[in-house]
């Protein structure tokens, strides 16, 4: 039994509207308690903008004060659930929702860490393969010398990723927890481990050399070795120990990759044809307006983190917070071809950011965590013939995004520096950012 760490971001509480919920908090003083004082002012500040104001989130229930609504379809009626498909998002604030009813173009719904192997607590499923070894059971594991047993995991190339298994055994038994790239055509490393009789979780973190990364327990010298082994994972980014205890744990046993019991909510794309479309336009290209998210990016490829539904001349456009060749953008477009791109900011795979496009009459600011990463003037764009411009969650767009987007916040009017502050700390509050 481990202890688990219950003050990670996004605390859930039960099903509430946006607006009723702040009605309440208006009319009952100690429900103010429940949130930080940050918090509650990037709330009053969404109010300000009335319908003007979208949230986008990831999750179910309430999240730090706002509704967060999923479902697996696009009419949505049915909830949508961890590691499943997402049809649907409804609008926490405004009144536009976002959906995609083509099945294979769903992004999944994940929380905390994603356990990328496949039944991480059974030794004897045909997921894990090796040479040599013997599972006695689900949980126990025989090793001759120079016998391994590991299970593959799907993975970005130049990423970081951590093996992570409850073991214990004889005392003083040891061995090695390892990583492996590509068949080991790309090399392996690992940790020596010296084994107590109380379950102990260990971890190893290795860079991913190609696209399949195997992660398992290796013995190379020595007498035969007996392990129990309670759970075991392969989980993308750096963790430790404490860390995956605090997420909840390596989850169930699983066919599939599957999500930590907690942690922050999000939609992962698969940078195939992954997207979220709105049903309305959010506002014109001429409009001040300001669009906040949290992303992770997963690989270096092209694509747009929200960006045009329509990609058609006659509809105005603005695209924002998109990413190409290692690094993040924000972009403007006219009905017209002319568009200005906000100097690029360069990210590293895996590592979340807080992300935000701003454009106050004609000029445009791009920033990463709370600082401005670059600036442009927009006089130059042409309005006149502007019709409503929509903006999605795209997984496509302009290219293909591959990782995670936490929450979203779109507005129509002008955010002052402060304000802008105060939503971004209320997305990184939400997806386990620091600024």
């Amino acid at each position: 039994m481990y202890s688990v760490n219950t003050s990670i971001v996004g605390t859930q509480d039960p099903v509430i509207g946006g607006e009723e919920l702040i009605n309440q908090m208006a009319l009952h003083p100690l429900i103010i308690g429940m949130y930080q004082p940050s918090t509650l002012k990037a709330i009053s500040l969404l109010r300000k903008y009335g319908t003007n104001a979208h949230v986008y989130l990831p999750g179910a229930g309430v999240l730090n004060g706002l509704q967060a609504a999923n479902f697996l379809d696009s009419a949505l009626t049915t909830p949508g659930t961890l590691d499943n498909p997402v049809g649907g998002v409804v609008d926490g604030f405004g009144a536009i929702n976002a959906t995609q009813s083509t099945t294979p173009a769903k992004p999944m719904l994940r929380r905390g860490a994603v356990c990328l192997n496949q039944y991480s607590k059974d030794r004897t499923n045909g997921a894990w393969g090796g040479s040599g070894f013997t599972a006695n059971s689900a949980t126990r594991v025989t090793l001759p010398s120079g016998a391994y047993q590991a299970a593959s995991g799907v993975s970005v190339p130049g990423a970081t990723y951590t093996v992570a298994a409850i073991l214990s055994g004889v005392p003083g038994t040891t061995v090695s927890l390892y990583a492996q790239d590509g068949g080991g055509a790309f090399g392996s490393s690992g940790t020596s481990i010296s084994l107590t009789a109380t379950p102990t979780l260990y971890v190893f973190t290795r860079v991913a050399v190609e696209v399949v990364m195997l992660g398992g327990l290796r013995w190379d010298s020595g007498a035969t070795v007996v392990v129990d082994v309670a759970a075991q994972a392969l989980f993308q980014g750096t963790l430790t120990a404490a860390q995956i205890q605090a997420l909840g744990g390596i989850p169930l046993t699983t066919p599939a990759p599957a999500s930590t019991a907690l942690g922050p909510y999000y939609w992962q794309f698969d940078g195939v044809d992954d997207s979220l479309a709105l049903s309305g336009p959010l506002f014109q290209v001429a409009d001040d307006q300001c669009v906040v998210a949290a992303v992770k990016y997963g690989s270096s490829g092209s694509g747009c983190v929200v960006a045009p539904s329509s990609n058609t001349a006659t509809y105005a456009k603005q695209s924002a917070l998109g990413q190409a060749a290692g690094s993040c953008f924000v972009r403007w477009s006219s009905d017209t071809t002319d568009y200005t791109t906000v100097p690029a900011y360069p990210y590293t795979t895996g590592q979340s950011y807080v992300v935000s496009g701003r454009k106050v009459g004609t000029g445009g600011i791009h920033r990463v965590n709370g600082v401005q990463a670059g600036s442009v003037s927009l006089a130059a764009m042409v309005t006149s013939t502007v019709n409503a411009g929509y903006i999605g969650l795209e997984g496509n767009g302009a290219g293909n995004f591959t990782g995670s987007i936490y929450p979203v916040i779109a507005i129509k009017g002008t955010v002052t520096d402060a304000d802008l502050l105060t939503l971004e700390r209320l997305v990184a509050s939400m997806s386990g950012v620091t600024l």
